[in-house]
């Protein structure tokens, strides 16, 4: 069994929306009972569409937030169970990548000073082994070192990413959740970052989550791909059994929304009808949207079991052996 560095059991997380003098306070259940691993050296990609879940579940393996029930043992340590001291430690070992490379840096600091800040409240570096450190770290992800003093505002896009790359592996950490860390950037920087990201994670054994919403920007980084649907899982597996042939139909919905760079090619494509809303049902969450031939009475009814087949997948559908086409 491969060894298993994040271990994350019924995962669930409810939030509470603020009532009006017109509407009651409602409970948002964002995760419903999430079970993931990532193996070390592993590359695990969280896909769906935006208010799946996908940014909810980072945050909560990295004790950004605290689920309402479930388990995350991180290297066999139970993560919600540290105290102050030993969780302090643990950041050390897992960071971050945010989505908004430009409201992830503080506008008032040098984004060298950025950089080194980890370095400086973890007591890894002072004076000019600091400043040393944090020339290397540019160097290291394609930044000219000259740029420590500069602004973000004086930074692109893509050099700001590399910034907030070069701030999370500054404590040399194990573990990496990328929270969509192209989906702000112009296409051909987006290619750029994803080799640099390939590269570092060759380079220093790091292990990724990757969130993301577009399965082609994950299907040349990522080992194995889990697809979230309001807080549930639908599908995971191994990418190229993914890729191929999906067993969920959603899964094979994200698939079709991928652009192809061909423009006078023609495939048949599947048009999900309505927006991803809260599902108050007992069946499947993903049903009032499904286009599936054989939905029946039971997708509403009936929660499907996520349950393996083949190739070390598994999906949560009632008629997963059946091709999930219209």
């Amino acid at each position: 069994m491969a060894d298993v560095l994040v271990d994350a059991r019924r995962v669930t997380r409810d939030f509470r929306s603020a009532g009006d003098i017109f509407r009651r306070p409602q409970t948002i259940r964002a995760l419903d009972r999430v079970d993931l691993t990532v193996a070390r050296g592993e590359t695990v990609a969280v896909v769906g569409e935006s208010g799946s879940g996908k940014s909810t579940l980072g945050r909560i393996l990295l004790r950004l937030l605290d689920p309402t029930d479930g388990t995350v043992n991180f290297d066999g340590v139970d993560v919600f169970a540290l105290k102050r001291e030993p969780l302090r430690q643990l950041r050390r070992r897992m960071q971050i990548v945010f989505q908004d490379p430009y409201g992830s840096l503080n506008p008032r600091m040098r984004v060298g000073d950025a950089v080194g800040e980890p370095l400086e409240i973890h007591r890894l570096a002072a004076g000019a082994d600091l400043e040393r450190r944090v020339r290397d770290l540019f160097a290291e992800v394609g930044l000219d070192p000259s740029y420590v003093g500069r602004f973000p505002h004086e930074l692109s896009g893509g050099q700001r990413q590399r910034v907030g790359i070069a701030r999370a592996l500054a404590v040399a950490p194990d573990f990496v959740v990328l929270d969509e860390p192209v989906s702000a950037l112009d296409v051909s920087v987006q290619a750029q970052v994803l080799n640099l990201l390939a590269d570092l994670r060759d380079r220093r054994s790091l292990t990724y989550l990757f969130i993301a919403h577009d399965l082609a920007v994950v299907k040349h980084l990522a080992n194995r791909v889990v697809v979230l649907y309001l807080g549930q899982v639908m599908e995971q597996g191994p990418v190229a059994p993914l890729y191929d042939a999906p067993l969920h139909p959603y899964t094979s919905a994200l698939l079709d929304a991928v652009p192809t760079p061909d423009p006078d090619a023609t495939r048949e494509q599947t048009t999900l009808r309505g927006d991803i809303a809260s599902y108050a049902g007992v069946g499947c969450v993903f049903a009032p949207r499904c286009m599936h031939q054989k939905k029946d009475d039971r997708c509403f009814s009936e929660r499907p079991a996520l349950r393996p087949f083949a190739e070390q997948r598994m999906a949560a559908c009632h008629y997963a052996d059946d091709p999930a086409k219209e």
